[in-house]
């Protein structure tokens, strides 16, 4: 117990520090909130100091807030061949200011933990506009935990939990005991791999995913995002274009989300029929969207928005 506090703090910056050198991964990169970033493998990525990016903004009563995790964000391709981008390249006369609300490892619960920042844009109340949210599965884990999860986002995104049914936002688990003891055990299971003693085994799930305590988490955190877009929003409108939810996940998950919000939801693979069945088509290697998919999903949502 002596060491928890500022003690533990360092010991699990230099774990996490000497994991992620070891499996060469980006991990230190992902910061949870707040950021600032303004390279990213290999690719510029232009933003303001809060991490954001403001495109074609002014200062009216209507806005685009596109938000997401990598895929919305743009990650392994060029800015040019964003959401965003493409979405301006393809109505460069927009009335609309395109605010982007995402980054690599996001989901719904960061974007939650910092929405305040549109307040203090001072957005007129009577603004109208749209909340495009890119929900993809992973986005479950990212709100109720995994031990994957913890280690490649280095323990820093925000985490809630549910308190006699209040969300209450807790901080992040990168101070909680249970973070450190996940880095120790983990620098434990590399050591001894590399040793060639690798029956040690860390859980990489979390089965509370498959639970009635993470699905209704999960759609607390979607519900109450709604609520602080409509409160600076209050004539707007919700998008939820989603992909790569299984059976069980959209069974659950996405019929519950379409019971408690007020959103419009668009399945990406009802409009991009082979997606499933041409990957090389629409996937990175690493399983990101490619520019062709993204280019697709932003024509998909520009005549959602503009001709319905």
């Amino acid at each position: 117990m002596l060491l928890y506090g500022y003690g533990w703090r360092y010991v699990g910056l230099k774990l996490s520090h000497l994991i992620s050198q070891m499996d060469d991964f980006d991990q230190l990169k992902q910061k949870g909130y707040p950021f600032h970033v303004d390279h990213l493998v290999n690719n510029t990525i232009h933003v303001n100091p809060e991490g954001l990016r403001l495109i074609n903004f002014k200062r009216d009563k209507k806005y685009i807030i596109w938000s997401g995790g990598s895929n919305m964000f743009g990650e392994k391709i060029s800015e040019e061949q964003t959401i965003l981008n493409q979405s301006l390249v393809r109505y460069p006369e927009s009335k609309f200011s395109y605010i982007g609300y995402s980054y690599p490892g996001w989901g719904p619960n960061n974007i939650l933990a910092r929405f305040d920042y549109l307040k203090n844009l001072k957005i007129n109340k009577s603004s109208k506009g749209f909340f495009v949210y890119l929900l993809m599965d992973i986005h479950i884990e990212r709100v109720c935990g995994s031990n994957s999860y913890y280690l490649w986002s280095s323990g820093l995104g925000p985490q809630y939990k549910l308190v006699d049914e209040k969300l209450v936002n807790t901080g992040v688990s990168f101070f909680t005991f249970y973070f450190h003891w996940l880095i120790i055990k983990n620098g434990v299971k590399k050591i001894l791999t590399q040793l060639g003693l690798s029956s040690f085994k860390l859980n990489a799930n979390n089965p509370l995913i498959e639970s009635d305590k993470c699905l209704n988490l999960f759609v607390k955190v979607l519900k109450s995002l709604e609520q602080e877009f409509k409160a600076s929003f209050p004539n707007g409108r919700m998008l939820i274009p989603y992909y790569n939810f299984h059976k069980l996940e959209e069974e659950r998950y996405l019929g519950k989300l379409k019971a408690e919000l007020d959103a419009d939801f668009i399945a990406i693979d009802e409009h991009l029929l082979d997606i499933r069945n041409n990957p090389k088509k629409y996937f990175l290697p690493d399983g990101h969207f490619n520019s062709y998919s993204l280019s697709q999903i932003a024509k998909i949502m520009n005549e959602y928005i503009y001709y319905r």
